[in-house]
């Protein structure tokens, strides 16, 4: 299915109440915001991220925190020196690509395509013409909003959005999303319906490294060495989607300022009828993408949130996300 193809469907997008829309000044405020940082030239943006971004790092205590235990967690190999140096490229590259959505905001399907090379699209572009469902498997990385935006004017994306709050933040978000993705949903949605969306020749975005909190729901599998917790629904989706799961990621090249979308062969033993073997080989593949350029990952990310005995990671900072029930002892381990 071309990209021509997914623009002739009828829109289905996830919509914000109206009494949730923030106010015409605020609004007025955020396209003049993504306006200024569209004009700053991309040198003033390197210096700006190189300078200020390890400072508002720091300066953001919890998240701070979250990024150390992660990296901690993650390469324990590294010495602490290292693990410094990768949390301050970190925080430069994060805030380097937050300057770049104004471009984005801005701009065209045609410039943002201008600013992004695609590696193994052409798999994509194969399977869909055999009439394969296909889901693309990735981790959150820093570049994905505008790897993933580039992605929905390449293919006929079914993308996923958080369920709707209140927030002028929450606004701009959703509203970058639907200029070029042509249909978005609340990930809240059942899975049949994503399902459905896969196997009618959408191309399903999946980002399943998140450990959210819920224990029960989970499975724990091998991630960056340590037993994760991992939503079993993951892996039932990819049980009964029957889709070719190729593993895809969004680095940034800081010497080009370019996105680069690679995307892999599909995954061997993926999709299987077994949702916890699929659990396994979907972190197993979150971690090799992540190890690609592992200064590009999200790493304020509650990756880690759980421990096996039911509670939460004491090195990460309060407030935690509920684990379990009201039994403190509370310990599940179903792998």
């Amino acid at each position: 299915m071309t990209r021509g193809d997914s623009r002739d469907k009828p829109r289905e997008r996830y919509r914000r109440p109206e009494d949730d829309k923030p106010g015409l000044f605020a609004r007025l405020g955020v396209h003049a915001g993504f306006l200024l940082l569209r004009l700053l030239p991309g040198r003033v943006k390197d210096s700006l991220a190189r300078r200020v971004g390890p400072k508002l790092l720091d300066k953001r205590w919890r998240r701070r925190q979250i990024v150390e235990a992660n990296l901690e967690t993650a390469f324990p190999e590294k010495s602490a020196e290292d693990r410094e140096s990768l949390k301050r490229e970190f925080a430069f590259r994060f805030l380097r690509i937050a300057l770049d959505l104004g471009k984005v905001w801005w701009g065209s399907r045609r410039s943002l395509l201008a600013n992004t090379v695609f590696e193994g699209d052409e798999i994509v572009d194969r399977l869909l013409a055999e009439n394969r469902p296909v889901i693309l498997l990735g981790p959150h990385t820093i570049g994905l909003d505008i790897g993933g935006l580039a992605l929905s004017c390449r293919f006929p994306i079914l993308g996923l959005t958080s369920e709707p709050k209140s927030g002028l933040a929450d606004w701009a978000f959703l509203r970058l999303r639907q200029r070029y993705c042509d249909e978005v949903i609340d990930r809240t949605y059942s899975v049949r319906k994503m399902i459905r969306g896969v196997q009618s020749g959408r191309v399903l975005f999946y980002l399943p490294d998140e450990d959210h909190g819920h224990l029960k729901k989970s499975v724990f599998v091998p991630f960056f060495g340590r037993d994760t917790a991992t939503l079993l629904g993951a892996g039932r989706l990819l049980a009964l989607a029957n889709a070719e799961v190729c593993p895809f990621t969004t680095v940034w090249n800081a010497e080009t300022g370019k996105y680069h979308v690679r995307i892999f062969e599909p995954v061997q033993g993926m999709a299987t009828s077994d949702p916890v073997e699929n659990c396994r080989v979907m972190r197993e593949q979150l971690e090799r993408l992540i190890r690609i350029q592992p200064e590009d990952y999200l790493w304020t990310l509650r990756i880690f949130n759980n421990e096996k005995n039911g509670r939460a990671n004491p090195k990460y900072p309060p407030p935690t996300i509920p684990l379990r029930p009201d039994d403190p002892n509370y310990a599940d381990d179903p792998s």
